[in-house]
């Protein structure tokens, strides 16, 4: 690409990043959820529930999440999801 025609680029792009509605926008609560049984359809899991946690496993990997908490762990990883996971 010209030197020139890179400037004029990241000059328009810069600009163009720029023009964005005026209005502020508002942090939003997630309206949306998404069930555990859509994800092990999804990745062809077998869902079960082991005392307080639901587990789902495959094959190659296993999730298992802790209701009313945030917590999961992906192949014995621990991890923390945005929000709790609700039974």
């Amino acid at each position: 690409m010209h030197p020139i025609t890179r400037k004029l680029f990241l000059f328009n792009t810069v600009l163009l990043a720029g023009c964005g509605s005026t209005k502020p926008v508002e942090a939003k609560s997630p309206t949306g959820t998404v069930s555990l049984s859509y994800i092990a359809r999804l990745y062809t899991m077998k869902m079960s529930m082991s005392g307080k946690n639901c587990v789902l496993k495959n094959k190659y990997n296993t999730i298992e999440i802790e209701t009313n908490s945030r917590r999961a762990w992906i192949n014995g990883i621990m991890v923390w999801l945005h929000h709790p996971c609700r039974l």
